[in-house]
C-alpha cells in the first residue's frame, strides 16, 4: 500500500481497502513527518538523506489526505510535527473491521474477567505504542475486539527499544515539576505504551494513576506481583504502570564442567571469582586447548550485580520479633547509586573499590581475554567481548546474563533459539564432542547470583565481614553470613496509559491489560514470570509436565528456585527464613546518560582498556593510579549530569522512586555546600555582601555595582514572583485533589458480618480472619455505596489498651458486642445513597445485614505497606459508615497502667480524625458512645460538642511523642488533604440542620481546627516550623462556595442530597407519625415493638408542622399526595 501511493493514492485502495487501514497509514506518515520535524527543530539541520525523505514523505502525506478530505487540513500537519517518534505501523491493517461481537471469546483461557465486558466498548478505538514485536499481539487483540468491540491498534516505534524513550517523552510530554530542562504538553497521539520503568521518571505525571483501578479490579491481584515490580512503577505512592515482566541478573553454570572437577555453584562473589580463575585455562571441550572461566558481556548492569551485595544490606531498619527478623522500620536510604540527602554519587568508597577488584579478576579469567584482543597492528582496535558467541563455543564453564537470554544460553543446542554449546564435528561431519553430564541430567543449570561475606560499613567507611547487626538479612552458608542483594536490572516491561487520553479509551485499555494479568504468562505477549502464583504452578508442576523433556523440567525447577529467592518478601521473608533484599536499578531521569558515563569511565577507560587489560607487567596487581583517574572522571561526569537535571529535583525524584518521604528544601540545602546556586532562595540575600565593596571603590564602580544589585534584586523578585505563582497553583491543586481523594479508596474497606464478629470470643487479627474467609472486601467507593443499599456498616472507634495487643483482656470486645446487640432490631434506611430514591429499601437491622469495621480486624497487622494504605483511607471508611460508635468504657492501659476512658480517647489525634470524618459526612446522626462495659449506647448530641474535641491537629500523635524517629514527615502533614476534603463536604451541606452546629463550632475557632503551621521536633530535640494549612482553608471555602452548581464528587452529591432530604422530610412526616417515628436525623425509623431492651430513644420529637405539599413537589418535581412518597 505504501509503495502504491507515489503512483496514485487511489491505487492503494485495492491493497488497503478498509478506512481503518488507510487511517493507520495516515498516522504512520504523520508520525514520520513529526519525527523529522522534531529532528530539524533540535539539530537546526537535516542531512541529505533525511532531507530527501522529508521532501518525499510530505507529498505522500498530502496525497493520503485526498482519501479523507477531513484530514486535509493544517491539523494533520500540525499533529505530525508535534510527534517525535519515528513510528512504524503494525500489521493491524491486514485485519478488516469487526462488526459483531462474539461472546465465546469472552471466556477464553478459562478467564471470566471479560464476561461482563461483552460488546461494552463497541466502536471504541485506541492505539498502543510498543517497541518489541511478539506474534501473540495480533491474536490477543483480535480476540479482545471480538469480545468487547474495542479495536486496539498496535504501533511499533521505529528504531525499537533505542528510540522508545524519546517517543514516550514526546507523546506524553514533561511538566515543570518533573524536569528542569523541558516543559511540554506532549503530542498525545497514542493512548497507551509498553514501557520500561527506567523511562517513567520525567513523564510519570502525564501517565494515568492506576492505583484506583488496581484497587477496584480484583483480577489484577496486585499483591501477587513481586515486590520489586510493584516498587519500580510507583512514584509518591501512586502506580503509573502495570508490570508484565521482571528483569534481573542470574548465574548460569555447566553441570558437566563442575562435576568433572568436583565443584559446586558459588554462594559468594569471592567464590565466584575463585572458580572463574580455577576453570580458566582448563579444557572444557576435549580438544586439548585452554578454555575460559565464566563468560560475560562487559555491560554496566553486570558490574552493578557485583556492587549490589556489597553496598546494600537492608533498605528498611530491622528488628527482632518472636525470634525472627522483621524489616518494617524507617527507610535506611541504602541504594547503589546516590546519597538520598545530597545526591553525591556512591562511587568513591571502599565498597565500590572492593567490587571493582573482584569484577576485574572475573573479567581477566573470562572470554574477554581472547575476544577483546586487538586485531591487526592497531593495539587499540579491540574485538567484541560477547557472552552469546562465547557460550556457543563450549569454552565457558558458566555465564552471567539476564533471564530471557540466560534461558537460551542454557538450552540444548538442537532446541529452537538455543545459544548453548554447539557440538564439534570431524571432517566426515560426525560429532566428536557434545556437552553432556556423567549422570545424564541436563548440563545447563541456573543459580541465584552470589552474595558477599564482606559489605561496606557506611558509618565506619570500611569493608568488613557481615555480622547480624550489619547484615540482618544475611543467610548462613557453611557457618558464614552471606549478604545477598539480587540486582533487578532496568526492571522489565510494563503497561502505561496516557492520563489525558479520552476516558472511554482508558477504560477499554485497562480492561485489556487487566485481562492480560489474569492469563497464563505463556498466553500473553512479551511477558515472563513475575508473580508469586506463577512460581507455585511452576514448582508444583501440572498434569502436562510428564510430556516435557527432562531438560525442560530441570530448567523449570531451577527457575522456580531462583525466583522464589528473588521474590522473597523484604519485610517478613519466607517460611524458609529468606528475607528479600532486591537491589533496584536507577529509576531516575537521565538513567541512560548516567549509565553511559559509567560504561565509558569504568569499563572503557579502565577495566577493558588495552593498557589495563593487556598492557600491565603483572595483571594480578591492581592498577590503583589508573583506577583513581577513571573514578575521578566518572564522578565529574555524574556531577555535570546532576547539575543539568537539577540537584534538588534529582533528590526529590530519587527519594520518590525509592519510596522515601520527601525532604523540605531548607533541610536539603542545609546539607549541601554553602552558596549552592539552587539554594539561594533559602539563604541570606547576597545584597549584604556588597556593602563593603561599595565603600571602597570609586564612584564609577559604585554605580556599576548598584546597577548589578538592582538587576540581582529584580531577578530575585522575578524568581520570588514565579515561586509565588507556582505555590498558588500548588495550593489550588491541593484543594481540588483533596476533594477528588474522597472518591477513591487507597485500600479496600474490609468489614465482617456481625454474627461472625460476636462469635469470635475476642478481637482477632486481620490475617487470621482473612485466611478463614470471614472478611468482606469493598474494593472501591462505588462498590461500598452499592453494598450499603441493603446492608448496614457500623464503625467501631476505640483507643488501644496495649502497645502490642489492642484489647489484652477483651474489655473493648465485650463492649463492642453489647453495642452490636443494642443496634440489632432497629429499623432504618440502609444507605444514605438511597435517601433520594423512592424505591430505596427500608428494613430491620439483623444479623444478616449488619457488618462491622474495627481496626484490628479490618487492617493488616503484619504487612506494613498494606497497613499504611488502609490507615491513609481511615477518614473515608469512617465517613461512609452508617453508624459510628465510640468504644470507651473505663479501662486501664496494660503497659502504662494509666486509666483509659472517653477523655483519653478524645486526646488521641487519630481518634479525633475518625470522629471528624464522621461528622463531616453526616453530622452527629447515628453517632453513639459506648461508655460502659455492657455496651449501652448513648447518642452523641449537640451537648457533647462541648466535651468532645474535634481539633485533630491539637491531638496526641505517636509519631510526635517518639520524635519522628527515622522519618521526616508527621502524621499531621498526612492528614491535611483528608481533613480539607472532609471540610468541603460540610461546606456543601452547610444548609443541613445536622451540619450547621458543627460549622458554627468551627467558625468560632477556625485557626484551632486548621492551624496554619506546626512545630516539627525530631528525636534529637531539634525543631522547625512547618506549614500545615496555610491559606488552604480560605481557598477551599472559596472553591466550595463558588462552585455550588458545578458537578462535585459522587459521594459529595450523595451526602448533600441525603442531608437536604432529611431536613425536608420533617415537613412531610406528621401525617404518618404513628407509622414511621423518627430514629435519628438520618431519616431512619424503627418500630418500637420490635426494638430490643435498652433501645436508643428518639433524638428529637416529631415535627408537629403540617405537611407542606409544595415542599414535596420541590423534592420529586411533581405533585404528590402521599407524604410517604414525598418522604421517600
Amino acid at each position: 500500500a505504501i509503495l502504491a501511493y507515489p503512483t496514485h493514492p487511489r491505487h492503494a485502495i485495492a491493497v488497503c481497502p478498509s478506512r481503518r487501514c488507510r487511517q493507520t497509514l495516515v498516522n504512520t506518515f504523520a508520525a514520520s513527518v513529526g519525527s523529522l520535524a522534531w529532528g530539524f527543530r533540535h539539530t537546526k539541520m537535516l542531512p541529505g538523506r533525511e532531507m530527501y525523505t522529508f521532501l518525499l514523505v510530505l507529498p505522500l502525506l498530502l496525497s493520503l489526505s485526498e482519501l479523507h478530505p477531513s484530514l486535509a487540513s493544517a491539523d494533520v500537519v500540525g499533529t505530525a510535527a508535534a510527534n517525535s517518534s519515528s513510528a512504524t505501523s503494525s500489521s493491524a491493517c491486514s485485519r478488516t473491521a469487526l462488526s459483531e461481537c462474539d461472546r465465546s471469546k469472552c471466556t477464553l483461557f478459562k478467564s471470566s474477567h471479560l464476561v461482563d465486558k461483552f460488546c461494552a466498548f463497541q466502536g471504541v478505538t485506541a492505539t498502543l505504542l510498543a517497541f518489541e514485536p511478539d506474534p501473540l499481539w495480533n491474536t490477543r487483540l483480535q480476540e479482545f475486539e471480538l469480545c468487547t468491540g474495542a479495536s486496539v491498534t498496535l504501533v511499533y516505534v521505529g528504531g525499537g527499544e533505542t528510540h522508545m524513550q524519546a517517543a514516550l517523552q514526546a507523546d506524553v510530554g514533561f511538566d515543570e515539576h518533573e524536569s528542569a530542562l523541558v516543559e511540554s504538553s506532549g503530542a498525545g497521539i497514542y493512548d497507551a505504551y509498553v514501557v520500561q520503568p527506567t523511562w517513567l521518571p520525567g513523564v510519570n505525571n502525564g501517565l494515568e494513576n492506576l492505583s484506583p483501578r488496581i484497587a477496584s479490579t480484583a483480577v489484577v491481584n496486585w499483591l501477587d506481583i513481586n515486590d520489586m515490580s510493584r516498587k519500580i512503577v510507583s512514584f509518591n505512592g501512586s502506580v503509573r504502570a502495570l508490570p508484565l515482566d521482571i528483569d534481573y541478573i542470574a548465574l548460569g553454570w555447566r553441570k558437566d564442567v563442575f562435576d568433572a572437577h568436583n565443584k559446586t555453584p558459588p554462594d559468594t562473589l569471592e567464590e565466584l571469582v575463585e572458580l572463574a580463575e580455577y576453570f580458566n585455562g582448563r579444557d572444557h571441550t576435549g580438544d586439548g586447548e585452554p578454555d575460559w572461566g565464566f563468560c560475560i558481556t562487559p555491560q554496566v548492569n553486570y558490574f552493578m550485580a557485583f556492587v549490589a551485595p556489597i553496598l546494600q544490606t537492608m533498605q528498611r531498619q530491622c528488628r527482632q520479633e518472636k525470634g525472627r527478623t522483621v524489616c518494617d522500620g524507617p527507610h535506611t536510604g541504602q541504594n547503589l547509586f546516590f546519597d538520598v540527602s545530597t545526591f553525591e554519587p556512591l562511587l568513591d568508597n571502599p565498597g565500590v573499590h572492593y567490587a571493582v577488584e573482584l569484577y576485574r579478576r572475573f573479567l581477566l579469567a573470562s572470554n574477554c581475554q581472547d575476544q577483546l584482543k586487538p586485531e591487526g597492528s592497531n593495539k587499540y582496535a579491540l574485538g567484541k567481548c560477547d557472552r552469546q558467541a562465547a557460550m556457543q563455543t563450549g569454552k565457558c564453564a558458566g555465564v552471567v546474563s539476564m533471564p530471557g537470554t540466560l534461558t537460551n544460553l542454557l538450552k540444548p543446542w538442537n532446541q529452537t533459539g538455543s545459544l548453548g554449546p554447539k557440538p564439534r564435528y570431524d571432517e566426515a561431519r560426525k560429532i566428536v564432542w557434545e556437552v553432556e553430564t556423567q549422570d545424564g541430567s541436563h548440563w545447563g543449570r541456573r543459580a541465584v547470583f552470589p552474595g558477599s561475606t564482606k559489605v561496606w560499613d557506611r558509618h565506619a567507611n570500611v569493608v568488613r565481614a557481615c555480622d547480624p547487626a550489619l547484615c540482618p538479612k544475611a543467610q548462613n552458608r557453611s557457618g558464614r553470613l552471606v549478604n545477598y542483594a539480587p540486582f533487578f536490572s532496568e526492571g522489565g516491561e510494563a503497561y502505561a496509559i496516557r492520563a489525558s487520553a479520552p476516558k472511554v479509551k482508558k477504560d477499554a485499555l485497562w480492561v485489556l491489560f487487566a485481562w492480560f494479568s489474569n492469563l497464563s504468562f505463556s498466553d500473553v505477549p512479551l511477558t515472563g514470570l513475575y508473580r508469586e502464583s506463577q512460581l507455585e504452578s511452576l514448582s508444583s508442576g501440572s498434569p502436562d509436565d510428564f510430556l516435557k523433556p527432562a531438560w525442560q523440567r530441570q530448567m523449570d525447577e531451577d527457575l522456580a528456585r531462583v525466583l522464589s529467592f528473588y521474590f522473597a518478601d523484604p519485610v517478613r521473608g519466607t517460611s524458609e527464613g529468606v528475607l528479600g533484599n532486591g537491589a533496584m536499578d536507577l529509576i531516575l531521569l537521565g538513567f541512560s546518560e548516567y549509565m553511559d558515563r559509567l560504561h565509558q569511565h569504568i569499563n572503557e577507560e579502565f577495566l577493558i582498556h588495552p593498557r589495563v587489560f593487556f598492557g600491565l607487567a603483572d595483571p594480578a596487581e591492581f592498577p590503583e593510579q589508573l583506577y583513581r583517574a577513571s573514578l575521578q572522571n566518572l564522578v565529574q561526569a555524574y556531577q555535570s549530569l546532576t547539575e543539568k537535571y537539577g540537584r534538588l529535583q534529582q533528590i526529590a525524584r530519587w527519594r520518590s522512586s525509592l519510596g522515601m518521604p520527601s525532604l523540605p528544601m531548607s533541610e536539603i540545602c542545609s546539607r549541601l555546600e554553602p552558596g549552592y546556586a539552587e539554594c539561594r532562595e533559602f539563604t541570606e540575600t547576597p545584597l549584604v555582601n556588597l556593602l563593603l565593596p561599595l565603600g571602597l571603590v570609586a564612584v564609577a564602580a559604585v554605580l556599576l555595582l548598584l546597577g548589578l544589585c538592582v538587576q540581582n534584586v529584580l531577578s530575585q523578585l522575578r524568581t520570588k514572583r514565579g515561586l509565588e505563582i507556582k505555590r498558588r497553583q500548588q495550593y489550588q491543586d491541593i484543594v481540588e485533589s483533596s476533594e477528588e481523594s474522597l472518591d477513591q479508596l487507597g485500600y479496600p474497606m474490609v468489614v465482617m458480618k456481625a454474627r461472625d464478629f460476636l462469635a469470635m470470643g475476642k478481637l482477632m487479627p486481620y490475617e487470621q480472619l482473612r485466611n478463614e474467609g470471614k472478611l468482606v472486601f469493598l474494593d472501591s467507593l462505588e462498590y461500598a455505596l452499592e453494598f450499603k443499599r441493603d446492608k448496614f456498616i457500623v464503625f467501631m472507634s476505640h483507643q488501644w489498651l496495649g502497645w502490642v495487643a489492642p484489647d489484652p483482656i477483651s474489655l473493648h470486645y465485650a463492649t463492642m458486642c453489647g453495642a452490636i446487640r443494642d443496634v440489632l432490631g432497629r429499623v432504618g434506611v440502609t444507605s444514605l445513597l438511597n435517601a433520594g430514591d423512592a424505591q430505596a429499601p427500608v428494613g430491620k437491622v439483623t444479623f444478616e445485614n449488619l457488618y462491622i469495621w474495627c481496626d484490628y480486624v479490618s487492617i493488616a497487622q503484619d504487612h506494613r505497606p498494606t497497613q499504611m494504605m488502609a490507615v491513609d483511607s481511615l477518614p473515608i471508611y469512617s465517613s461512609i459508615a452508617d453508624v459510628f460508635i465510640i468504644v470507651a468504657p473505663p479501662a486501664q492501659h496494660a503497659d502504662t497502667g494509666l486509666p483509659c476512658d472517653i477523655d483519653t480517647y478524645n486526646m488521641r489525634g487519630w481518634c479525633r480524625a475518625e470522629m471528624w470524618s464522621k461528622v463531616c459526612g453526616t453530622g452527629l446522626a447515628q453517632m453513639y458512645l459506648a461508655g460502659s462495659a455492657d455496651g449501652t449506647l448513648e447518642p452523641v448530641t449537640e451537648a457533647w460538642l462541648q466535651r468532645l474535641d474535634f481539633r485533630i491537629f491539637h491531638g496526641d500523635f505517636s509519631c510526635c511523642r517518639f520524635g519522628h524517629k527515622g522519618s521526616h514527615a508527621c502524621d499531621k502533614e498526612n492528614l491535611v488533604k483528608p481533613a480539607l476534603g472532609l471540610y468541603s463536604l460540610m461546606l456543601r451541606q452547610r444548609n443541613s440542620k445536622n451540619i450547621q452546629p458543627l460549622l458554627e463550632l468551627i467558625e468560632a475557632s477556625k485557626a484551632e481546627f486548621f492551624p496554619s503551621e506546626f512545630v516539627f521536633r525530631n528525636c534529637k530535640g531539634a525543631q522547625e516550623s512547618r506549614e500545615l494549612f496555610g491559606p488552604l482553608v480560605g481557598l477551599m471555602e472559596e472553591h466550595a462556595l463558588t462552585n455550588v452548581t458545578a458537578s462535585s464528587s459522587m459521594r459529595s452529591r450523595a451526602l448533600a442530597e441525603s442531608s437536604r432530604l432529611r431536613d425536608l422530610s420533617s415537613q412531610c412526616a406528621h401525617s404518618e407519625a404513628n407509622l414511621i417515628p423518627q430514629l435519628s436525623p438520618t431519616a431512619a425509623s424503627y418500630n418500637g415493638s420490635d426494638s430490643s431492651p435498652g433501645s436508643i430513644a428518639p433524638e428529637s420529637p416529631l415535627s408537629e408542622t403540617p405537611c407542606n405539599e409544595s415542599t414535596c413537589m420541590s423534592v420529586t418535581g411533581e405533585h404528590v399526595t402521599s407524604p410517604r412518597e414525598c418522604f421517600g
